[in-house]
């Protein structure tokens, strides 16, 4: 088989465009961003919260600051109208997560952080010695629980002179 030139050139620009576009693909094979949050193809991400400090199974000697990874929700301050995707965060000592569209109750072991912070610190009066488990769960303006929590457990070592107080509520109150 004879190729005239103008065959020849029209080959090499086609494989040098498939070679490029190969070069530049996500390498999935399937068109789709792996990096990219799922976002159920609508462009809205679901709001996720996870525990950045204390690590899961650490040793905690209080006070300790526990601290959380918040996004795709923005934090407001409890007294706000609710809307989608936004509201503030608690911190839960041996109790929670709460089931979706729960009103999350003001109690011992609850920690409400009301003016969207990010970060509390726990007193030796708010946690018992031994393993305790801390939840941090997102909820709207008005205490309702939203599908977005995260659990650690955590090995509370109290010194002589502290006292334990069983979980403490050490956060802001709320009217339920």
């Amino acid at each position: 088989m004879i190729c005239n030139r103008r065959q020849i050139l029209t080959a090499a620009v086609g494989t040098g465009a498939l070679a490029l576009a190969g070069c530049v693909g996500d390498g999935g094979g399937d068109g789709t961003d792996e990096t990219a949050a799922d976002d159920g193809g609508n462009g809205d991400s679901s709001p996720t919260v996870s525990i950045a400090q204390p690590s899961d199974g650490a040793t905690i000697n209080p006070p300790v600051t526990v601290s959380a990874e918040i996004d795709n929700f923005d934090l407001v301050s409890a007294d706000t109208e609710p809307r989608e995707a936004a509201g503030h965060a608690h911190v839960l000592i041996d109790q929670g997560p709460y089931e979706v569209d729960e009103q999350m109750p003001s109690e011992d072991g609850h920690v409400h952080l009301n003016e969207g912070d990010r970060m509390v610190t726990l007193e030796a009066d708010q946690l018992d010695s031994g393993e305790q488990r801390l939840t941090t769960q997102l909820a709207n303006s008005t205490h309702i629980a939203i599908d977005a929590s995260d659990t650690i457990t955590v090995t509370a070592d109290l010194e002589d002179g502290d006292e334990p107080g069983g979980g403490g509520y050490g956060g802001d109150r709320y009217d339920a």
